[in-house]
């Protein structure tokens, strides 16, 4: 099976984001608590999707 449109997956611990990015990256933001995933919107425009909020940042580590 060939996944298209997914180039890497890494997860990236930093509180600045990352340079380099492809759709489905995973960006934990410690000092704002909370967890991004790059993706696209429905205009294909590339933004980091909020995936945990604040209430929920200490379930999940």
């Amino acid at each position: 099976m060939e996944l298209k449109g997914i180039k890497g997956i890494d997860t990236f611990v930093q509180n600045t984001e990352p340079s380099i990015k492809y759709s489905g990256d995973v960006w934990i933001r410690p000092g704002k608590q909370s967890k991004l995933v790059w993706s696209r919107d429905k205009w294909n425009r590339p933004f980091w999707k909020d995936v945990v909020s604040k209430i929920l940042w200490g379930s999940w580590l």
